[in-house]
């Protein structure tokens, strides 16, 4: 999409009271490189400036599309980028991410999600994550497992490989047995909510910016979501709805939302509908 298009979509967006906007795309990071109009930093430094939304999201990214210039824009735009990034992985293995034509190693992986979280302590970052790829090893396996227990990830996409007509991958072989598949899934899963328990543990007392929306639960608490993706519950009134407030971070519930203090509510930007 043109650049002078998606600047006029925010503006529309924001001027019907959306207060964040979530940049979305196939290979998003590569954005602009075929039409010569910049970088996804330059994008998101112009809609920062001039869009008008009150917060941005970037949507799963390749991680060697996650430059020094993108970083710096997220840095300097403080609350106006939320501190979530998704990068996929799909192996942490190298030879299976040489099958499957993957362009980095893990080692470049991990350089990339240490450095992001390095500069964002509180940053979380997800990934997908392919299990049964064809020629999978055990020991190939267990090299996922191992950089995903050392990797500063926060959560995890579980996704169980299967053929596609017409694929390169459709072709390779040995196929990983299915009952092999569904046990490993069942471990990465695991693996996903140590890591997801570790990030949430690290984020009781905080104070982290949250948007109201709409939403209530049954007990009359609104539903908000923080810029580390987090959905945590506000008590107050209707002003509430569709603003940002700050909330220290008590604990999860069962359910996984969060009891919260209301710390103190920013200025009414927009008005309008929420954007959830």
């Amino acid at each position: 999409m043109p650049k002078a298009d998606v600047l006029n979509q925010v503006r529309r967006l924001t001027a019907r009271g959306y207060q964040e906007v979530v940049l979305t795309g196939i290979d998003l990071g590569s954005w602009g490189r075929d039409s010569g109009a910049g970088s996804l930093a330059d994008l998101l430094a112009l809609l920062i400036e001039e869009g008008g939304a009150s917060r941005y999201r970037l949507s799963s990214i390749e991680p060697m599309g996650l430059g020094d210039a993108l970083l710096d824009v997220i840095d300097s735009a403080g609350d106006k980028v939320a501190r979530h990034l998704h990068l996929p992985l799909q192996s942490g293995s190298d030879p299976v991410l040489r099958r499957m034509g993957r362009p980095y190693d893990a080692a470049e992986y991990l350089d990339v999600a240490a450095g992001l979280v390095g500069r964002f302590p509180d940053t979380a970052l997800g990934a997908d994550v392919i299990v049964g790829f064809p020629g999978e090893t055990d020991g190939e396996f267990e090299e996922t497992c191992s950089f995903i227990e050392h990797a500063p990830l926060t959560y995890l996409h579980v996704f169980s490989y299967s053929d596609r007509s017409g694929t390169r991958a459709a072709l390779m072989e040995p196929k990983v047995h299915p009952e092999t598949i569904h046990e490993r899934s069942l471990r990465l899963r695991e693996l996903g909510e140590r890591k997801n328990a570790l990030f949430r543990e690290k984020l009781v007392g905080t104070d982290q910016r949250a948007l109201v929306l709409k939403e209530r639960t049954p007990e009359g608490l609104f539903v908000g979501l923080t810029g580390n993706y987090q959905e945590v519950l506000v008590d107050g009134d209707e002003t509430l709805a569709n603003r940002f407030v700050w909330v220290r971070m008590g604990r999860p519930l069962p359910d996984g939302r969060w009891q919260t203090v209301p710390v103190r509510k920013e200025p009414l930007a927009h008005s309008g509908v929420s954007a959830r």
